[in-house]
């Protein structure tokens, strides 16, 4: 792309079918195809990868560790609903 063509009002034309090909225009004159950008995550050069997490083995035993996913559903529900107190139904029975 054209550094010239900076801040300024340009035409793109293309097919609205195959939008592979993107050509650039100003004051009539073709200045190329457009260059695809590709939008990533900035990463910093200096940044270690963490590693890897290892996949869990088929045959292993599942894990112990809490799940705090569990931990939360739980505290969800008690919050919520309380401690279930069945001694009404019993006593209504007994009557």
């Amino acid at each position: 792309m054209n550094a010239a063509l900076a801040r300024r009002r340009v035409e793109l034309r293309f097919e609205p079918e195959d939008m592979t090909r993107v050509e650039v225009w100003h004051d009539g004159v073709s200045h190329g195809l457009a260059t695809p950008f590709k939008v990533a995550r900035h990463v910093h050069p200096q940044l270690r990868k963490p590693p890897a997490i290892p996949a869990a083995d088929a045959g292993a035993a599942p894990s112990t560790a809490p799940s705090y996913l569990a931990e939360l559903q739980a505290r969800h529900e008690r919050e919520r609903f309380g401690r279930i107190d069945y001694r009404p139904a019993i006593q209504e029975e007994e009557s």
